[in-house]
């Protein structure tokens, strides 16, 4: 008997840290404290990422009130599938799916996100993601190239970024 448990404690101290890793970021437009497993800053954009065995989580959060974007596919905008979004004056969620082309990029519906979730606080905007893994990496694939950009003040999805660069994320 003292046997059995013994062995069963073993178990569960030994799948508490997998349970631990497991865990998914929750998708409701803000960002806490080691919710997701990987962050990149770039001139005051904040990049969050948690790869699970199915789905991306992705978040951005970057200065101003204006649009939020990331794109993924692509270090380039030509070819990437970009999410962008901005909270209206009305405090609704306005967001988009569109595809990079050359210097530009126009709305698809054919790559719809699992959820999407945005705020706007302390003069920064934040978009939150969880996406289809198999969506976007390959078996065996270890790196994502990816694009993120912001307007500080722009309520619409035409306007020109104030900023732009681009990454590449580890798939962990």
């Amino acid at each position: 008997m003292k046997k059995s448990i013994l062995i069963c404690l073993i178990l569960a101290a030994a799948a508490f840290p997998l349970l631990a890793q497991s865990s998914s970021p929750t998708v409701d437009g803000t960002v806490g404290a080691s919710e997701y497993a990987q962050s990149h800053s770039d001139s005051g954009v904040e990049i969050y990422s948690t790869f699970t065995s199915d789905k991306i989580y992705l978040a951005i959060t970057a200065p101003g009130t204006g649009w939020v974007a990331i794109g993924l596919g692509s270090n380039v905008m030509n070819g990437a599938t970009i999410f962008m979004g901005y909270v209206d004056d009305n405090g609704r969620m306005q967001f988009s799916v569109q595809k990079g082309r050359f210097h530009t990029h126009s709305p698809i519906s054919d790559q719809t996100p699992v959820a999407e979730a945005m705020s706007e606080s302390a003069g920064k905007t934040t978009l939150e993601l969880e996406l289809n893994r198999a969506d976007f990496v390959d078996n065996g694939q270890t790196t994502l190239d990816y694009i993120y950009a912001y307007n500080r003040t722009a309520k619409n999805f035409r306007t020109r970024h104030n900023f732009r660069n681009s990454s590449t994320m580890v798939i962990k």
